[in-house]
């Protein structure tokens, strides 16, 4: 059976709607995300925040080493609106969320133990809720991503965002200071975008359960590359994070928490358009034959680079004055490690505005063998730092492991025809002398 067919509006008019959506949207989430911490970082404790980032690790890490590339799935397949074919995926949601919630939850007197971290016993079950309901968020969010039309899911993001700071700061107003605080505000965030995703496209499919043999050998097909590719993409963004949690106390993990949050505010940019405007632009490019994704990516990729990379230049060489400005002298120790994960993110902004090409010339395998080469230069940057500079190393590893990984980079894409070395290049030889002025 066929679903309704994708729009036809032209893709210049859903690029160009599409980009202003999503940086409008970015630029109002991340406003409110910096202006959460901020008020936020005043009414709790640096440790509240070391205890959530532990947090996050486990349920960050568990979510990504189980991707079955459902989103990839609707976006990249031609049946990607059949009603029989989204019944499939939303089975795979609901079944995925609840065996989410079961692991994680067992994992939490495991991951309290390792981290010597009580309060992990109770946060983390509580915490993976928000594994349940997002089994049972609506196919429409997917759908729009294909569609390549993000307006509504903008909003409701930034309503969901805006509930769960209001939670939050009642919270710790008038309850308690405790990392609880963060836990109970991201799931109220959570129950929003669950209940608004089904009234998001009146028009779509309603989500309902259902297996087709065809759309499930598919999605497994497609997943499988998926699966691998994104347990790895979670050791990229958060091994370091997980090493640290080791080495240091509660407060000095709420201090590169902080850090962290700050140059994510740009690499988080990138990957939210990557996963929903780049890959589903990329991919209607590349169905329409060799040489329609060239010269439009370069466009884009250009665009974006030069808006996201002279701000980490920014940070690169006044990370501790930035610091100092926004947060108060507990949080003075963040400044320095924002400077260093600034310099590794530009390597890793010119990257991942390019990578996805890749998957949407439908070869998940080759940019899961990309995503195993970054994790190794990784895993080797960590441990060469760690061995000769302890904590402070593990941070300065992996920041130069993330420019070594480049390389296999232009590996993946070249056979695509999209490596832009007239592009990247000079944003990374400029970047280099930045970082040479500002820690020479």
């Amino acid at each position: 059976m066929n679903g309704p067919a994708s729009p036809a509006r032209p893709l210049r008019d859903r690029v160009i709607g599409g980009l202003s959506w999503t940086l409008l949207g970015f630029l109002a989430a991340q406003a409110l995300r910096l202006g959460s911490n901020l008020l936020l970082t005043r009414l709790l404790f640096p440790e509240a925040f070391g205890v959530m980032a532990l947090v996050q690790i486990v349920i960050q890490g568990i979510e990504m080493f189980s991707d079955a590339g459902l989103r990839g799935s609707v976006v990249n397949h031609e049946r990607g609106e059949d009603p029989d074919f989204l019944a499939t995926v939303y089975s795979f949601q609901a079944i995925r969320g609840v065996l989410l919630w079961i692991v994680m939850s067992a994992c939490a007197w495991p991951a309290a133990d390792f981290y010597s971290a009580p309060e992990l016993i109770w946060a983390i079950p509580l915490a993976s809720s928000r594994a349940l309901l997002r089994g049972v968020s609506s196919t429409s969010l997917l759908l729009l991503v294909r569609r390549v039309e993000p307006s509504r899911r903008i909003v409701l993001d930034l309503s969901s965002q805006l509930f769960g700071l209001v939670v939050m700061v009642g919270l710790a107003l008038w309850v308690t200071r405790s990392v609880a605080v963060l836990v109970v505000g991201a799931i109220a965030a959570q129950c929003i975008q669950t209940a608004g995703s089904h009234y998001l496209v009146p028009t779509a499919p309603r989500p309902r359960f259902g297996w087709d043999p065809a759309a499930a050998r598919s999605i497994f097909g497609f997943g499988k590359w998926i699966f691998l590719s994104t347990a790895l993409t979670f050791v990229l963004s958060q091994a370091e994070k997980g090493v640290l949690g080791r080495l240091l106390s509660m407060s000095e993990l709420g201090l590169f928490s902080i850090a962290f949050l700050i140059v994510q505010t740009f690499t988080g940019a990138v990957q939210k358009l990557s996963g929903n405007l780049l890959f589903p632009i990329y991919a209607e490019l590349a169905r329409r034959g060799p040489g329609a994704l060239r010269s439009r990516m370069l466009r884009v990729r250009a665009g974006l680079l030069g808006v996201l990379i002279p701000p980490l230049w920014v940070l690169v060489g006044f990370g501790p004055e930035v610091v100092g400005v926004l947060y108060d002298d507990r949080y003075a120790g963040a400044g320095w490690m924002a400077q260093v994960l600034a310099a590794g993110a530009v390597a890793q902004l010119v990257a991942n505005t390019a990578e996805r090409a890749v998957l949407a010339y439908g070869d998940s395998r080759r940019h899961m063998t990309l995503q195993v080469a970054r994790a190794a230069l990784l895993v080797v940057g960590i441990i060469a730092g760690g061995t000769f500079g302890g904590a402070d190393g593990v941070i300065v590893g992996a920041a130069v492991s993330r420019w070594v990984a480049y390389v296999p980079f232009v590996w993946a894409v070249r056979p695509y025809d999209v490596w832009m070395p007239q592009l990247d290049l000079p944003i990374l030889l400029g970047s280099a002398v930045v970082a040479f002025l500002a820690f020479a």
